[in-house]
């Protein structure tokens, strides 16, 4: 075969040797036959070239030294290099590069300076050649640079990708219009000072083939800002519709902005606010009103007190109409000390009818805050419409001992406040006990629960069975339960109503440095005999009057014992006991310590 390659066309060869996703794969084939070496050496050279370890760039180097005809091969280089090693960038540049490559990426500690852009641009101002097929050149810390500018003109017949600016000279001047670039389908601009959107549209409109466009700019700026009637009437007089544009990211949604870019750009498929903005609620109801009809949308917000936050759901609420909603609530380090949360809001088609809403308290606010959220998500969205809660009352927040955290009852206040819960992710330090919460009969919908962190009380998990008669998966990780004496070697989940399919029992390790207080029941539960050395479970499943004994090694498969057994050899140690009693269960997975055990009843 090999010495009947030649019969085959060039061409014909590299289709197939393309089809070989592997370069380790394609040097092997240069050692099957010394007539394949070029054809597999071809091959090599034409596929991406990712270089990400320390020396390679030399490597790359001395084989282009040695032949400079593989330059011509390469189509695609990506090069991120320490910082150190960034003076041999310059040298790859001017061996590597040639008419032929059509991706240059280079990331050396940050994006490129003007240097290297200069010396890009100087290699094309040298040459000969008079066309280039480069489509991706590599970011610049500043699109001022007129280095930057003089490399970006020099490939404005193939560039896909351009970064530019309000204050870039070359955008007035030799740019003259950008409608210069005839394959530009991403650019980044930066619209400062962001005054009015006159402007704005005087260079976007020389851009009639952009895909991508993400427009960055400070708030705050001295602007003048339209009202929707005259947005409305100049849009409709002044601005020609983009239909190819699908992704927009900008730093700030003032309402005119928005209702200008959605009219331009009626195909958008994904609108994202990157930078989090003071609320004001009178702007951003003006821009709920603008992109009711987008697939996708994300904003972030920094709210300085309760009432704002509480201003923010009721607006989303009121624009989100028959919507249901995906809430995510936690402590976590803000970006500004003086505020109390920050939110964000996504809609996404990704997401059916539902809406995602997070909620972001700062860490040193109490849990009181948790509940009050709580009622106004009640109050605002209505019982009916919370169909998924995360709820995170650690966030690994750190504590003195003379400050622990208040004693929690968000999980009655959940099980009270949001009926229609399907699913739910609580990390808490303890879920105490309350008798009284049995009394309400209400339909509750509850098909998932995931519970981190806990000391749970063994009689919490018959009120849970009660409860929510549909829950079929439920887990646990790095949870402790504790009978009426406080003892915690044993696990005991007793739910006699539920018919789970799966059932989840895992410990993680506790973070580094973490100095949470949970009782120490993480590192309870791996010092002691709950994670290491002999374990026994057993599984009543009342449904079918069934029993089911292990005994659980870590480096053993589970031994099944008979009732005498079990007995015999459980109640004579010290080991840890799992006792589980449900109506039915499909799987039960173990993960605490050593003990790894998946079990498919």
């Amino acid at each position: 075969m090999a010495l009947q390659h030649t019969r085959l066309p060039w061409e014909l060869w590299m289709n197939i040797l393309d089809k070989v996703e592997s370069a380790i794969q394609l040097s092997e084939c240069r050692l099957v036959c010394s007539k394949w070496d070029k054809l597999a050496e071809a091959a090599m050279f034409s596929k991406n070239i990712c270089i990400t370890k320390e020396g390679n760039i030399i490597k790359l180097c001395d084989h282009l030294a040695k032949n400079p005809s593989r330059a011509n091969l390469i189509q695609s280089l990506e090069v991120y290099v320490p910082l150190e090693e960034r003076p041999h960038v310059y040298t790859l540049l001017r061996l590597a590069f040639t008419p032929t490559m059509q991706n240059l990426t280079i990331l050396a500690g940050s994006a490129m300076d003007a240097d290297f852009f200069g010396a890009l641009y100087g290699l094309v101002k040298g040459s000969a050649e008079e066309h280039y097929n480069l489509k991706v050149m590599p970011m610049t810390l500043d699109p001022t640079y007129e280095n930057y500018a003089n490399a970006a003109l020099a490939f404005k017949d193939t560039l896909h990708y351009l970064q530019t600016s309000y204050s870039c000279s070359a955008l007035t001047t030799r740019f003259g219009k950008l409608s210069e670039f005839k394959q530009l389908e991403v650019l980044e601009l930066e619209a400062e000072p962001f005054q009015n959107v006159f402007k704005l549209d005087a260079i976007l409109k020389n851009c009639r083939k952009l895909k991508t466009l993400e427009l960055f700019h400070r708030n705050g700026d001295d602007r003048t800002e339209q009202d929707a009637a005259t947005m409305a009437s100049w849009t409709k007089r002044n601005v020609e519709k983009v239909s190819s544009l699908t992704q927009l990211r900008i730093s700030y949604a003032y309402p005119d902005l928005v209702q200008y870019l959605t009219f331009k750009y009626p195909s958008i498929q994904s609108l994202n606010c990157t930078m989090p903005d003071i609320y004001q609620d009178d702007n951003f109801q003006s821009v709920m009103d603008a992109v009711k009809s987008l697939p996708e949308f994300h904003i972030q917000f920094m709210l300085e007190n309760h009432n704002l936050l509480n201003a923010a759901i009721n607006t989303i609420c009121q624009k989100t109409q028959g919507a249901g909603f995906i809430i995510d609530i936690e402590y976590r380090e803000l970006m500004r000390e003086d505020l109390q949360a920050e939110l964000q809001f996504a809609t996404s088609s990704s997401l059916g009818k539902r809406t995602h809403l997070a909620v972001y308290i700062a860490e040193n606010e109490s849990h009181q805050l948790h509940q009050g959220i709580l009622t106004d998500l009640q109050n605002n969205i209505g019982s009916n419409r919370i169909h998924h809660l995360n709820m995170d009352l650690l966030s690994f927040r750190r504590w003195s001992s003379r400050n622990p955290p208040e004693e929690s009852k968000v999980f009655y206040d959940i099980v009270d406040k949001l009926p229609a819960l399907e699913n739910l992710h609580l990390n808490t330090d303890r879920i105490v006990y309350q008798p009284s919460v049995c009394d309400r009969v209400v339909e509750r919908q509850l098909e998932k629960i995931i519970i981190t962190y806990a000391v749970i009380d063994t009689r919490v998990f018959p009120q849970i069975s009660t409860l929510y008669p549909a829950l079929r998966m439920l887990t646990l990780e790095s949870c402790t339960t504790v009978d009426e004496q406080q003892q915690d070697n044993n696990i005991q989940i007793d739910m006699p109503y539920t018919r789970l399919l799966r059932l989840d029992l895992a410990c993680e390790e506790p973070y580094i440095n973490f100095t949470g207080d949970f009782d120490d029941h993480i590192a309870s539960m791996v010092s002691r005999s709950k994670a290491f050395g002999d374990a026994y479970v057993k599984l009543s499943l009342l449904d079918s009057d069934t029993q089911l004994h292990w005994k659980l090694n870590g480096s053993l498969e589970p031994t099944s014992l008979n009732a005498e057994e079990y007995e015999s050899h459980y109640k004579n140690s010290n080991n840890a006991g799992i006792t589980i009693i449900c109506a039915s269960l499909d799987t039960l997975i173990i993960q605490l310590g050593e003990f790894r055990v998946w079990l498919d009843l």
